[in-house]
């Protein structure tokens, strides 16, 4: 666990008791594909760290239309952001895509070691930055760019969600029809 973790929280500026102590904060726990860890309309009390699989979060449209928000693999923390940082009730649900090994933190814990420890809640607020601005940019993509280079890129930038997802989640959060999914793949 340590290495891992370690590789999330690299930038925070930790000593390493500090480190120790963020690291005895987390929880090892498997989840099973098709698991839902957090439903829309819920309290987001937990993040996830990835070690192993894939996740995905999303939100349904008034039509009923299952839509594909953002996709989370190994290294990277899934969380609602709404509902975790602002503790509203979540605008997102978070499912398992492939059976995953996670690392669960609680936002009591997370909270207080940000309080107690500044550079950690400077790399938490960069972290949180980072993410905000890389869905800012899939927004824009998706009114400036054609759906065969959104798909291009993220098979070059996400090979693990083309491995792992399936078709129609990777369509919907594309913006397109899974027909137009196939069409798309026919033609690369």
């Amino acid at each position: 666990m340590s290495n891992f973790l370690n590789d999330i929280y690299r930038t925070a500026a930790l000593s390493p008791s500090e480190c120790e102590t963020l690291h005895g904060l987390h929880t090892f726990r498997k989840a099973k594909i098709g698991e839902k860890l957090l439903i829309h309309g819920e309290k987001a009390d937990y993040y996830w760290v990835v070690e192993c699989g894939l996740l995905r979060s999303l939100v349904i449209s008034p039509g009923g239309k299952d839509i594909t928000t953002q996709f989370y693999a190994a290294g990277e923390i899934a969380l609602e952001f709404n509902g975790f940082f602002l503790r509203n009730r979540c605008l997102e649900s978070i499912e398992v895509l492939s059976d995953a090994h996670l690392w669960q933190v609680t936002h009591q814990d997370f909270a207080a070691f940000m309080k107690a420890h500044g550079p950690f809640g400077t790399w938490g607020r960069n972290w949180m930055v980072n993410g905000l601005l890389a869905r800012e940019r899939f927004h824009l993509s998706m009114h400036t760019e054609p759906a065969r280079e959104r798909y291009i890129q993220l098979m070059q930038e996400r090979p693990e969600v083309i491995q792992l997802s399936p078709l129609k989640y990777i369509a919907s959060y594309l913006g397109i029809t899974d027909s137009s999914m196939s069409r798309l793949r026919k033609h690369l």
